[in-house]
């Protein structure tokens, strides 16, 4: 599916902007077919990893429009930006020139086909495209948990927020100007609750995979585990929440209406501690329909489930075969260590019966 829309305006002027849902919740099908709601889904192409003229011109299309329109590293920092943050990595952008910005971006890969370094995010610590079937049966959006979902009405809020209405304050901290923070268009309400009740009828792809002998051997290896305590079925997650690295939950987490877990992961703190969409948590997430999804870990940082179950991806010198960072060659891709002492065997068993769900 082509990403873009366009139009020539009244002036003769050509505008450009994504197609919202569609340019990164789907997934082509053997058959050709598309389906819509999956997260990564299809693994990157070569060709997907070039910067889209198309893109890049939907970039600038906003600031040409505005009288005294920033330069390319507030714009950078205006997006990332976390002033609260000590040493905040995203702060050397607003004294780089222009050309310095677009050579570092030019220079690095930020983006892996199925991540996406979202505004409030980072493009040092990017998140991996949601996977919207089944949405319905989790308790949080985002993969730091930053909004509950209890109703139709929660997905409507939220697309309203990301695709309309963020103004970029927060706090005493406002990232952009007033001129920038007007809301120029909205979708009516009864449009994103209809999207919404849409997304919320979406279902996790049936597995193509045969639950076989060996995938009840990994069954039986899952359960024998205690993988079910934070993965538990039949939704294999129990929705809640755990602690990232380097934060304390506070005692009243309950009266606060959030359910933590008292297990600890080790997952990388960055998006959930240096980010605008740090909260200190990282949801637990769901494996049904892990089969299609073609990156793990909220960052996407590994593209198979035989990767993720590898103890060599806790070292220092791996080679993560999903997201790797803008200049970063080798790095670990931390936490959830379970499943790393099993046998071949039993991990290619493990690894069968993940694939059914």
């Amino acid at each position: 599916m082509f990403p873009y829309r366009w139009v020539v305006d009244q002036e003769g002027q050509l505008k450009v902007s994504a197609a919202a849902c569609t340019a990164c919740h789907f997934m082509t099908m053997p058959d050709k077919s598309v389906a819509l709601g999956p997260g990564p889904g299809n693994p990157p192409q070569e060709e997907d990893k070039a910067p889209s003229p198309v893109f890049q011109a939907m970039l600038t299309q906003e600031d040409e429009q505005i009288a005294g329109s920033p330069s390319e590293g507030e714009l950078f920092y205006s997006f990332f930006g976390v002033p609260w943050v000590a040493h905040d990595t995203h702060a050397r952008f607003k004294a780089m020139s222009d050309e310095e910005v677009n050579v570092w971006w030019s220079n690095n890969e930020t983006d892996l086909p199925g991540t996406f370094a979202r505004n409030n995010g980072s493009p040092f610590h990017t998140t991996r495209v949601a996977d919207l079937r089944g949405v319905r049966h989790r308790s949080y959006l985002d993969a730091t948990a930053t909004h509950k979902n209890r109703e139709p009405a929660d997905i409507a809020r939220y697309g309203i927020l990301v695709e309309y209405a963020d103004n970029f304050v927060f706090g005493p901290h406002k990232l952009k100007s007033p001129e920038r923070m007007k809301v120029s268009v909205r979708a009516p309400d009864e449009a994103m609750y209809a999207m919404a009740l849409y997304i919320y009828s979406l279902e996790p792809l049936p597995s193509p995979h045969p639950f076989d002998n060996l995938a009840r051997r990994g069954q039986r290896i899952f359960e024998a585990e205690g993988c079910t305590e934070c993965h538990t079925p039949p939704l294999y997650t129990n929705n809640k929440l755990v602690a990232a690295p380097g934060f304390e939950p506070p005692e009243n987490t309950t009266e606060l209406g959030l359910d933590v877990s008292k297990r600890r992961v080790g997952t990388d703190p960055g998006l959930a501690l240096k980010t605008r969409k740090g909260t200190g948590y990282y949801k637990i997430p769901s494996l049904r329909g892990l089969w299609y999804r073609g990156l793990y870990e909220h960052s996407g940082s590994v593209a198979s489930l035989e990767d993720w179950f590898d103890p060599k991806r806790l070292s220092e010198n791996y080679v993560p075969s999903g997201w790797k960072g803008p200049g970063v060659k080798q790095r670990a891709v931390p936490g959830h260590k379970f499943g790393h002492d099993l046998s071949d065997e039993d991990k290619k068993a493990l690894i069968a019966f993940l694939k059914t769900l």
